[in-house]
């Protein structure tokens, strides 16, 4: 396998390559300086939803109820059982037309529709 099916997802500002198109969006953030998680106290902006975390413990003493992150896209869930059925949705997803993998069931459900043409019902189980 060469370097570019494992990182396919280039930035266009600084040539690095990401596995997934959420880590290519917040590695992007650096250059265009978005700061899309607000905080609703003070209205700071921050590049990523952990770092929001942060600041309202730290600044504001509130700690949020959803202690359970995903490591791969950040949204949090209430028990650690909750995060393990939604972590199945970052599991590789392979196209059964083409055989191209993706990083997960909305990747591959995108693919589907853009590329064969073949319209999929969407599961919002995860």
């Amino acid at each position: 396998m060469t370097h570019e099916k494992l990182r396919p997802h280039v930035c266009e500002y600084c040539g690095t390559g990401y596995s997934s198109t959420y880590a290519l969006k917040t590695h992007k953030r650096q250059h265009t300086n978005e700061k899309p998680f607000v905080c609703d106290h003070c209205f700071e902006g921050f590049r990523q939803r952990v770092s929001l975390r942060s600041h309202l413990k730290s600044k504001h003493g509130i700690e949020e109820a959803l202690e359970f992150i995903c490591k791969t896209c950040e949204k949090g869930f209430a028990t650690d059982y909750a995060l393990s059925i939604h972590q199945r949705s970052h599991e590789s997803k392979k196209c059964e037309i083409c055989s191209e993998n993706f990083a997960g069931d909305e990747y591959l459900t995108k693919h589907l529709r853009e590329v064969h043409q073949v319209e999929v019902e969407i599961n919002q189980d995860s």
